[in-house]
């Protein structure tokens, strides 16, 4: 076995740094003047070491012993191959998020190829990780701060989430810190032992879907045009984004069936196309209810006699396509286009979350 030869110590080290104040021979020689001489140096002291890539390196401290210290500190470090370069932990947060990302999403930067979980985790980034983070270094993390922030989060204190979107979002800060702790440039995970909130369990009758005649009722206060959405949702127990999404050439007729091929999403607010659902076993067949059924069917003799609805089959590149949606919002008007002097030429508005979420609180 071959050892490697061991790196040479720096000879006067630690050294004195020359001060205008002290009256040891060295700052009397590096700095002339008028003050009392001294034998021993009673300014800081400069340590220097060479670390693992071969790079000199130095660090001032206030006094001989705390000097000599550092470097035995630091040679232990070097030898049981933990030392860490400080250097590494002083980018921001902010910082650490753009190297960091990439790695969650396997080198991914198109929006619409995240999965659902990686769209969460960058909208809980940028809503409430990044306001109080983002300019704070690696290594100015504290423990405290972060468990006041998780404090500050839950809607119990005043904050915009529940316990449950509480965690989630706390995740995402705990993993960047112990992958950063991992790439070696913090020590330690300053968010190890934060507490998080409670969730709170409901009791299964509380968990129960509303009844048909719950339902009837609730139809009743939903624009019309959101009535045949709630009729397939609760026939066929489909998401809201598999429903925004259902297009006309993955509905069955014949055998009364849809197929969950793709769903919509809101990345930022913009809406996108994405090829598949949330898991591989969203990829499914759903059966349809002779009710459903029947709703679907009066549901495009509706649109055709209104418009041109399309059984076309488009690829998710190829953009939203509004007219092969089966639901949508109120026909809109598109900005800036006339047609035969009108105003404009309507089309189908796809569906939002937030938009729904809106007419469906009122109406419950």
């Amino acid at each position: 076995m071959v050892r490697k030869k061991a790196l040479p110590r720096a000879t006067n080290n630690p050294r004195p740094v020359p001060s205008m104040r002290c009256g040891c021979p060295t700052c009397l020689k590096r700095h002339p003047g008028d003050r009392p001489p001294t034998d021993e140096h009673t300014g800081s002291w400069e340590a220097r070491y060479t670390d693992p890539s071969g790079k000199e390196r130095s660090k001032t401290k206030p006094d001989f012993d705390a000097a000599v210290a550092f470097l035995e500190q630091t040679r232990t470090e070097m030898r049981q191959r933990t030392w860490i370069d400080p250097a590494r932990g002083e980018i921001t947060l902010a910082a650490w998020w753009t190297l960091w990302w990439p790695t969650q999403t396997k080198g991914e930067t198109r929006i619409e190829h995240w999965t659902q979980s990686q769209l969460r985790d960058e909208a809980m980034w940028r809503n409430h990780i990044a306001p109080t983070f983002a300019s704070v270094k690696l290594y100015e993390m504290e423990w405290r701060e972060t468990q006041l922030w998780v404090n500050r989060l839950h809607d119990e204190n005043g904050g915009p989430l529940a316990a449950s979107s509480v965690t989630k979002c706390f995740q995402v800060l705990d993993r960047m810190l112990e992958d950063a702790k991992r790439d070696r440039r913090i020590p330690f995970n300053p968010a190890e032992g934060v507490r998080l909130p409670t969730v709170k369990k409901k009791h299964p009758e509380d968990r129960r879907p509303p009844s048909y005649a719950q339902l009837w009722l609730i139809r009743q206060k939903l624009p019309d045009y959101f009535h045949a959405l709630l009729i397939v949702a609760q026939e066929t127990g489909l998401r809201f984004q598999e429903l925004a999404g259902l297009r006309w050439c993955n509905v069955d007729f014949e055998g009364r069936r849809i197929h969950v091929r793709e769903v919509l999403v809101e990345p930022r607010g913009k809406i996108k196309r994405k090829a598949y659902p949330k898991s591989d076993a969203g990829l499914r067949t759903v059966p349809l209810t002779g009710l459903a059924a029947r709703m679907l069917q009066e549901l495009w003799a509706e649109e055709s006699a209104e418009g041109n609805p399309s059984r076309a089959v488009s690829e998710p590149k190829d953009g939203l396509r509004e007219e092969e949606l089966v639901f949508h919002g109120r026909n809109k008007v598109r900005r800036g286009s006339k047609v035969n002097g009108s105003e404009g030429e309507p089309y189908r508005a796809p569906l939002r979350r937030s938009a729904f979420w809106r007419v469906w609180t009122k109406a419950i």
